[in-house]
């Protein structure tokens, strides 16, 4: 028999869906390094806001990996010299382990 949700579950699932959009996110910046659209992140953007940002630990994640606050133009950017494959590689692991341990 399925085990019934509790209330809790709706901060694990916002932490999974901010887990999945900053992987995603990441995931691209990995598969075109080049493509200067994937290494900026517009913070007005609702999408954006709602998924991860506005997440516990959602913009931290994101500077984490590489990605710089430009305050004045209410982004988030990498130069595509910063990209450090890498050590992004090794985030998107640990956001995989952090992701499974919330879908236990």
């Amino acid at each position: 028999a399925p085990v019934p949700r509790c209330k809790g579950d709706a901060r694990s699932d916002a932490g999974k869906t901010a887990l999945k959009t900053a992987t995603g996110m990441l995931r691209r910046v990995l598969k075109d390094p080049s493509e200067a659209k994937y290494r900026s992140v517009n913070l007005q953007n609702e999408v954006v806001r709602r998924k991860v940002t506005s997440r516990p630990g959602g913009m931290n994640l994101l500077i984490a990996s590489g990605f710089k606050c430009n305050e004045e133009m209410q982004r988030l950017e990498m130069d595509a010299a910063d990209v450090d494959a890498p050590w992004i590689e090794s985030v998107l692991e640990q956001c995989r382990e952090t992701f499974a341990k919330l879908s236990q």
